[in-house]
């Protein structure tokens, strides 16, 4: 084990937190501010040229003051060797980030990346070309506060010197991560090799895959120079047009098509932002991110950032997050958390009731809501979250108040509300959609589910009540659905067990009631409900799912892809909800099972969106019903069209 020095100059040493063959990190205390520093050590003797390399680091960083920089302290000569006293960053760097988590949602990733702008754009300002740009050389503190680091190989534009790295046949920085004009000439001297670095940055952030992976080799330069990799829309999915578009655009192959300076990617990525977020709340929120382990990100395993410095191996985390595993956060970013980090698998929703004014003071009014999620066909109680109903308002004119819980984030999917409030009980069923949907956000804060119970009275015959829609229009359905009661082991029809109820007194409170829903064209749903003795009324809104429809499609058109509703992705249809892309179409018949309504097909040929003359292009689907379609290219016009073949009726 190599020996530890008790002091570096002036600074007594903590640890060693890693060694290579250029150099030491230490964490050691600055004598007088008893504030814990890095020492980078040079270990490499007798060569003139890494020394004033290793000097230029410390002089282009002792002139930066900027957040998102790591700060220089020092920089001295002791016996041989040449030291730099740095900033201690307790973090991790987000090489690591990337490692642990796959890849970063493209909310996070946009924070980090403007921070590692900001960073770039203070450099730049100085005229300092960086050239070494990658996760490795990013840190991020406890804090959420994010840092470029290792200014190595950086050098000045108003330096006209040899840096002694730009020799003929030399390359500068890590090949992954290289313009194609710095490995055509490392003495390029030019900020948008920067910019281009910070492209294959923000791919690698959204997709956790390097755009050109693999060792330095003839084929790699050749890919970087044409500009051939896989887009990251198709490595990932969730990534947007617009956003796939700005990593396209950073990492052009020609410098001309790049974004010329690092302002404009940052107009361009505001939009990508919460409007008007502050540079606080972007800390808690990267903060709260890296934070979501419970693992400390402290000690000797604490230093992946140090280690990457000397190309060291770093310490790989692995987080499994599972829809029944939602974490929770404490204070204000609890929803920035969600809203931006989990939209696409989280839903919020609220619910309202308005009862009558009682004798009662508000904190006194009996409301206890019960949740059930359903899963594998069966519901089963969710652990209980705090609705903490509130008075929202009180109307001493029609005797009625109205009590709202907070906004409850779950993950999506089907679930299932008992509501008891004083004599009443409402139950509903409801699909909860993910924050990012639409219907989501017809309130502005998510789903909404309202109950309204009427005067209570002290009579003990119970009255149902019942509101049937559909799921997906909210078409009330109640004269058509025929509703049905189990009564001693056979189900009969609502309207003669009510006429048994009233001559035999079985519609009363204090029993067990099971009830069946049934439409043509709809799946059957079935409840059942424990009335309590106390209750008089038993509401209930039942949601029926209609029966999908199929597409069938097939075209003997090459590199043909179609789009549902200006969409590569579809939800299918039915009881269980999936958004799945949409397959390639081939000459047999591809069957997709969609929800009935109006569907706009349109039709793309090598990634292009084609003007379609369709026969039909809104497509009229109806509940069980088939409909084939085939899709055909006019030569001439260059046009294609989406043909009507057969439509067949349920």
């Amino acid at each position: 084990m190599p020996s530890i020095p008790a002091k570096i100059g002036k600074y007594p040493v903590i640890k060693l937190i890693a060694k290579g063959g250029m150099g030491a990190v230490y964490k050691a205390k600055h004598p007088t501010l008893q504030r814990e520093v890095i020492i980078k050590k040079l270990t490499l003797v007798g060569n003139r040229s890494f020394a004033e390399r290793f000097k230029r680091e410390a002089r282009f960083m002792m002139d930066f003051r900027n957040e998102n920089i790591v700060q220089v302290y020092d920089h001295f000569k002791e016996g041989t060797f040449y030291y730099i006293v740095m900033e201690y960053v307790d973090g991790i760097t987000l090489e690591a980030l990337i490692e642990r988590e796959r890849y970063l949602p493209k909310l996070i990733a946009s924070m980090i990346f403007f921070e590692v702008c900001r960073a770039l754009k203070h450099a730049h300002d100085h005229n300092i070309l960086h050239r070494d740009i990658k996760p490795a050389n990013i840190l991020i503190s406890k804090e959420g506060v994010v840092k470029l680091v290792d200014f190595g190989v950086s050098t000045s534009l108003e330096d006209n010197e040899d840096d002694g790295l730009t020799q003929a046949g030399m390359t500068i920085g890590t090949p992954s991560y290289l313009a194609p004009e710095q490995i055509e000439n490392a003495k390029n001297k030019d900020l948008r090799s920067d910019i281009y670095s910070m492209g294959v940055l923000l791919y690698e952030m959204t997709t956790g895959k390097k755009p050109y992976p693999g060792g330095f080799s003839p084929d790699l330069v050749n890919r970087i120079k044409k500009g051939k990799y896989t887009p990251a829309r198709k490595v990932n999915p969730e990534i947007n047009w617009k956003f796939n578009r700005l990593i396209q655009k950073a990492m052009h192959f020609k410098l001309q098509k790049r974004f010329q300076n690092i302002d404009q990617i940052i107009l361009k990525l505001t939009p990508h932002l919460k409007k008007n977020i502050t540079y606080t709340e972007i800390k808690g929120l990267i903060q709260n991110y890296v934070d979501h382990s419970e693992q400390a990100i402290s000690d000797p395993k604490e230093k992946p950032g140090y280690q990457k410095i000397l190309a060291l191996t770093g310490t790989l985390f692995i987080l499994l997050l599972t829809a029944s595993s939602v974490l929770y956060f404490s204070g204000a970013y609890k929803e920035y958390y969600y809203q931006y980090f989990l939209d696409h698998k989280i839903g919020v929703f609220s619910v309202n009731i308005s009862m009558p004014v009682s004798y009662k003071k508000p904190n006194e009014v009996f409301i206890r809501p019960t949740l059930f999620v359903e899963q594998a066909g069966r519901l089963e109680r969710c652990q209980p979250p705090d609705f903490n109903f509130k008075l929202k308002k009180i109307d001493l004119g029609i005797k009625r108040q109205n009590f709202e819980s907070d906004r409850i984030y779950l993950p999506i999917g089907n679930y299932s509300l008992i509501l008891y409030a004083e004599n009443n009980q409402f139950r509903e069923n409801f699909y909860l959609n993910s924050i990012n949907s639409s219907d989501s956000n017809k309130h502005g804060s998510g789903q909404r589910i309202e109950f309204s119970s009427k005067m209570t009275i002290k009579a003990q015959p119970l009255k149902f009540n019942f509101k049937i829609y559909d799921i997906q229009t909210g078409t009330d359905l109640s004269k058509q659905t025929q509703v049905s009661i189990l009564f001693k082991n056979k189900w009969i029809k609502w309207p003669e067990y009510q006429s048994k109820a009233r001559k035999t007194r079985i519609f009363v409170s204090g029993k067990r009631y099971r009830f069946r829903f049934q439409l043509k064209k709809y799946f059957t749903e079935k409840y059942f409900a424990t009335i309590r003795p106390e209750q008089i009324e038993f509401n209930l809104t039942v949601k029926m799912t209609p029966k999908p429809g199929s597409l069938f499609i097939k075209t003997k058109e090459p590199d043909i892809s179609l789009l549902i509703n200006q969409s590569e992705n579809y939800t299918t249809g039915g009881k269980e909800r999936h958004l799945i892309e949409i397959p390639k179409i081939t000459e047999k018949y591809l069957e997709l099972n969609l929800f009935p309504g109006s569907i706009d097909l349109s039709v793309k040929e090598n990634g292009m969106i084609l003007t379609a003359k369709p026969t039909e292009k809104k497509v009229e689907l109806h509940s069980m019903e088939k409909i084939y379609l085939q899709i055909s290219k006019d030569q001439d016009q260059n046009q294609m069209s989406i043909e009507l073949i057969q439509q067949k009726e349920p």
